[in-house]
């Protein structure tokens, strides 16, 4: 998944609304009032991702024998996002969090898709309901 993808799935998550892409930084532009806006990228700015963290209580693994940030989409989901810390472990949190945020959002908009289509189920890939009402967050 490319970098704007997966600002734009982590931002479905925490229900951040983006106004457009930011031409001149590599993050995308958030709307926070009717006459504000703010630049806003947990890849490259450590209290987004933080704030990302928090507000989705993002599972963090710091393990001693390996070289890598380990995040989860949720307690109950067993599929962990491993980011080598390459030189810059902050840059690797970062990129953990984004992703694991990336994948609420994704699941997310996938329920409600499918939420969407309810009228027509056989026509949609849709998981079961309560499988995602507890799993998206844990």
């Amino acid at each position: 998944m490319a970098d704007r993808e997966l600002l734009e799935s982590a931002a479905k998550a925490t229900g951040i609304e983006l106004w457009h892409e930011d031409v001149f930084t590599t993050g995308l532009t958030q709307k926070v009032s009717d006459n504000g806006i703010l630049r806003w990228n947990p890849l490259t700015n450590d209290g987004d991702a933080l704030r990302l963290a928090v507000q989705l209580k993002t599972p963090m693994q710091f393990p001693d024998w390996e070289n890598i940030t380990r995040t989860w989409a949720s307690k109950s989901n067993p599929d962990a996002f491993d980011e080598l810390h390459k030189g810059d472990p902050y840059a690797a949190t970062r990129r953990a969090i984004t992703r694991a945020a990336a994948e609420i959002g994704s699941k997310e908009a996938a329920v409600k898709t499918c939420n969407t289509r309810a009228a027509q189920p056989e026509q949609v890939d849709c998981p079961p309901a309560a499988m995602w009402a507890h799993s998206a967050r844990g």
